[in-house]
């Protein structure tokens, strides 16, 4: 495979700084009407969901087929349903809530989808709730779980503190009957007015099940395992050894193995075998924790003196499941926000951010696993990472203070943007980025599935992405065009470093990168690759 470095994407940058104007933020609004609230954003492969409600009993749904770049579908309706929880595994994308149908009472409700968001099964539920709270305090909370074409429906309802579940090995097609995972020892009243926060931690066919047995103090926090993607479950259910706090939400996060839970606004703790056994979270430098992300050994905790006005906030991270912490990142200058944390196999980041209102929050990032961070933006109200791009959205205030639209858009990274043509052994080349184009960074740009031993030429444009007829199939470079010739190796492959000036001109600016190369089987003996579009930074 032969590796190249690039000192002629120099020219690149000038050719951005030249030509391109730095986009900023624009995005598609994804509730033009007004109606959609509160999106949930999953990335499955090249295709992005948005998940969100009508503020009543209508689920609402958003998609983009090209990473983020267009959302040809927007505040489209999935049924009569309060979406709650989505999952993604194996192609099988699954959206479940709460639903209404049944004596009055309602149930858990489900829709399925196995052409990534294109159709949609009819909604279905799945079991019914025994009774329903008599408090408005109260919900019935719905999560789920997939994993190959299993499908696992977890529920816990205020009126009978009941956590149980439901199965289908045939992605949905048809269903075991409910299994309870826990009962409290005594009947609750029916005007109990706490939720039982449930959460679920999925890894593949390992599933956690956690809640709260009461919101009120001691929070007690209890578990159930599923090793089987959920068809059946340990033989009872267990305690979580975590101290004793006031908690308003439940945190989860982890794998099969390594788990970190606890309350929001106390201590957390965990575990390194699954929750067989836990200890307490220590070294943390303010005690109220806000929010858990992990993805396998790293873990992210952010974190909050308990000052109500102006409280001092701290980032940990820890590099083995959360037994000791590397040097924190503190600050003071953010009161009156709430912090999320997201960790999805690259990056570490952290939102400062007010739930549920019309504003924007301030971004950080960690490229360092922690050591140090920084401001990327000032705008964003949520995001989605992944490993070819990181989705953001903002909002922009429409009408009334609570009105609000919510755009969604590529922070960083890559997306697609045209289909190669086929060549040699019908194999169409592929042109991909690997990493992020953040600035002053150097990710990988490439080329796979070509003719091995053969000439081309890789083209960056810093206009929009066109679509000029060529060779059969369709050249997205438009002028102005830098050109760097290249040949492959034995197996058909290259790859460059492409590296991305630390100059703040270039904030917001996109390339489109499109390889063109000798190939007698294709049309005119020209095969084009795939074309993508490198989000360098927003």
């Amino acid at each position: 495979m032969h590796t190249g470095s690039l000192a002629v994407f120099a020219s690149f940058a000038l050719l951005v700084a030249a030509e391109a104007v730095a986009q900023g933020p624009v995005g598609t609004p994804l509730n033009p009407t007004l109606l959609f609230r509160n999106p949930r954003l999953l990335q499955a492969g090249d295709t992005v969901h948005a998940f969100g409600d009508a503020g009543g009993a209508t689920s609402l749904y958003c998609r983009s087929p090209d990473g983020g770049r267009s959302w040809p579908v927007v505040e489209q309706s999935l049924g009569a349903f309060l979406p709650t929880d989505e999952a993604y595994a194996d192609g099988l994308l699954v959206a479940v809530g709460r639903g209404f149908g049944g004596v009055g009472v309602g149930g858990p409700a489900i829709t399925v989808s196995n052409d990534f968001g294109v159709t949609w099964s009819p909604v279905q539920t799945v079991a019914l709730f025994e009774a329903l709270t008599l408090s408005s305090f109260a919900t019935e909370e719905v999560r789920v779980h997939v994993a190959g074409s299993a499908i696992t429906v977890v529920w816990a309802e205020p009126a009978t503190k009941k956590v149980r579940s439901v199965h289908s090995a045939n992605a949905g097609a048809t269903w075991s009957g409910a299994t309870l995972l826990y009962q409290p020892p005594s009947p609750p009243s029916p005007f109990n007015n706490s939720s039982l926060q449930l959460r679920l931690v999925r890894a593949g066919s390992t599933v956690h099940a956690f809640w709260f047995v009461d919101s009120q103090q001691p929070v007690t926090i209890r578990m159930q395992t599923s090793t089987d993607a959920g068809a059946t479950w340990l033989p009872s259910d267990r305690l979580v050894g975590t101290p004793g706090a006031f908690g308003v939400e439940l945190l989860a996060a982890g794998d099969a193995d390594q788990l970190v839970v606890g309350p929001r606004n106390g201590s957390i703790a965990r575990s390194a075998d699954g929750g067989v056994t836990w200890s307490p979270v220590t070294g943390l430098p303010t005690p109220a924790v806000e929010h858990i992300a992990s993805d396998g050994d790293r873990v992210v905790v952010s974190s909050r003196t308990l000052d109500s006005f102006n409280p001092t906030r701290s980032i940990s991270t820890s590099l083995d499941g959360g037994a000791t912490w590397q040097p924190h990142w503190i600050a003071n200058s953010y009161p009156g926000f709430v912090s999320t944390a997201f960790v999805d196999g690259g990056d570490l980041h952290v939102l400062f951010a007010f739930p549920n209102v019309p504003t924007n929050g301030l971004l950080l990032r960690s490229e360092d696993g922690g050591l140090s961070w920084r401001i990327v933006a000032n705008n964003v109200a949520g995001m989605a990472p992944g490993p070819q791009r990181n989705i953001y959205l903002r909002r922009v205030i429409s009408g009334l203070p609570t009105d609000y639209v919510s755009y969604a858009y590529v922070g960083l990274g890559s997306t697609p943007a045209g289909a190669g043509t086929a060549g040699t052994g019908g194999l169409v080349p592929q042109l991909a980025l690997q990493g992020m184009p953040a600035l002053g960074r150097t990710p990988n740009l490439a080329l796979t599935q070509a003719l091995g031993n053969t000439l081309g030429v890789l083209g960056v444009s810093s206009a929009p992405p066109g679509a000029i007829p060529f060779a059969g199939g369709l050249v997205r470079l438009q002028a102005p065009v830098a050109l760097v010739p290249f040949a492959t190796s034995t197996l058909g492959a290259w790859i460059v470093l492409f590296a991305v000036p630390n100059d703040p001109a270039l904030r917001g600016a996109s390339l489109v990168a499109q390889s063109l190369l000798l190939d007698p089987a294709a049309t005119d003996g020209l095969s084009l690759s795939s074309a993508i579009e490198l989000w360098l930074a927003q």
